[in-house]
């Protein structure tokens, strides 16, 4: 057999270049790219340290700080600094300046006393639930609410908490002389306290009492 013969089925020729063209191609299939989720506005951000301070901190500046939650020391400083120029913040709520100072500084979550200088401070207004009680402080338009380390933005039903929940300031419960018996009924049934035994009212000191230790057993 003809050696050229042989190697035509091999070499580039007309022939096997129009069988080439004469095979259907394989269209490769488009990979859709991967759109990113966007992150709703108004997700928790979650906190795992000094939360307190950091639930003011992005009340303060929003949601551009959600993933970066940092210049801590840098901020403690300016609120230092600002107060110092009002000091009357302070006397507003009986509250000392070295007192403030050193828990913004140095404590590992700073106590509801400096939280409520930093909202009045910077017009901010922060909803904290904790256990069966709230606190809150109101003096900006937008409210945030703190509920298990989670801080969520705007929200819109404070009636609803405040009519569930006991409200404390930054001291859990005044003179038993500044309530009527009424009032520790309805702080007692918030609180999940017996009020009544069998068919009888309990007495104005007694459910004072009962508020008093469970107060200082949740907060």
């Amino acid at each position: 057999m003809d050696v050229l013969a042989q190697l035509a089925d091999y070499s580039l020729s007309t022939r096997l270049y129009d069988a080439y063209l004469s095979v259907p191609k394989e269209v490769p299939k488009e990979v859709p790219k991967e759109v990113p989720k966007e992150v709703p506005k108004d997700d928790p951000i979650i906190l795992n340290k000094n939360i307190y301070f950091w639930c003011f901190f992005v009340a303060k500046y929003g949601m551009e700080v959600k993933m970066d939650l940092t210049n801590e020391s840098k901020e403690k400083i300016e609120q230092i600094e600002e107060v110092r120029k009002n000091t009357h913040i302070l006397k507003e709520i009986k509250y000392k300046r070295v007192t403030f100072e050193e828990d913004l500084m140095y404590a590992k979550t700073i106590s509801m006393s400096t939280l409520k200088v930093l909202c009045l401070m910077n017009k901010l207004s922060i909803l904290i639930i904790k256990n069966k009680c709230y606190y809150f402080f109101n003096y900006g338009t937008t409210i945030h609410l703190l509920e298990n380390n989670r801080v969520t933005f705007d929200i819109k039903n404070v009636e609803e908490i405040e009519s569930k929940y006991y409200f404390l300031d930054t001291k859990p419960l005044k003179a038993i002389s500044s309530y009527k018996l009424k009032d520790l009924r309805d702080i007692g049934t918030k609180l999940g306290i017996e009020i009544d035994v069998g068919t009888k009212s309990r007495l104005k000191k007694a459910i004072y009492d009962d508020i008093l230790i469970k107060l200082n057993q949740m907060i």
